[in-house]
């Protein structure tokens, strides 16, 4: 009588065998996507603290390049120049419009503004004294530029290249400014926490300073 032919088939122990091999490379999949996942969330948190800081600084940058402009003698407000100058705050005039005067509610807009550094609420903020928007009350009102900031430095230089340490800056050195540095850091935020910095930086000549003491 022929034999029996042998089934074919996984017995019990294969079985077993090949389907922890299976949940075993099944949880090192959902393991790396999870890893995945995590990174893609935090570069995405980094790029957008580094796009929004980037947008105050260039903000900045455009206010305090015009620093010092008068095309015509001022005869209203303050006088074109850096008005006071610290490490972590600037206030500056310009009469950008050319009509000798930078005290004008609504006329002239963008002509006296002072940036500050609040360490306590981290927020560098804009203020301008003579836009009715930022106005509160019959009072100027600063407005938040950029939130979440770790940090502002300002470091002022002469025409030589030579620092001015001696802040906040006398009206003596103030005069002598012609370039400016500025290096912002703002906390990375990923679910209400803060899971590092980025840091954006500019360095700008004032336009209508560059001459000035030679």
């Amino acid at each position: 009588m022929p034999a029996k032919a042998k089934e074919a088939g996984f017995t019990l122990a294969e079985f077993l065998v090949g389907t922890t091999v299976m949940l075993i490379m099944i949880a090192m999949g959902l393991g790396l996507l999870d890893k995945g996942q995590t990174l893609f969330r935090s570069q995405s948190a980094a790029t957008a603290a580094q796009a929004r800081a980037r947008k105050g600084l260039n903000f900045m940058v455009a206010d305090l390049r015009s620093t010092g402009a008068a095309p015509v003698a001022i005869t209203g407000g303050a006088t074109p120049g850096i008005l006071s100058a610290t490490a972590t705050g600037i206030h500056v005039a310009a009469d950008r419009n050319g009509n000798g005067t930078t005290n004008v509610v609504d006329t002239d807009v963008d002509e006296d503004i002072t940036y500050t550094f609040d360490s306590s609420a981290g927020t560098i903020t804009r203020l301008a004294s003579n836009d009715s928007r930022y106005q509160s009350g019959g009072a100027a009102q600063p407005a938040v530029l950029i939130d979440n900031v770790d940090s502002l430095a300002i470091r002022y230089f002469d025409n030589t290249g030579t620092e001015l340490t001696a802040l906040p800056l006398s009206a003596a050195d103030r005069d002598r400014v012609t370039r400016l540095q500025i290096v912002i850091v703002t906390n990375v935020r990923e679910n209400g926490q803060t899971t590092g910095t980025v840091t954006v930086d500019s360095t700008l000549t004032l336009r209508n300073r560059q001459l000035d003491n030679f």
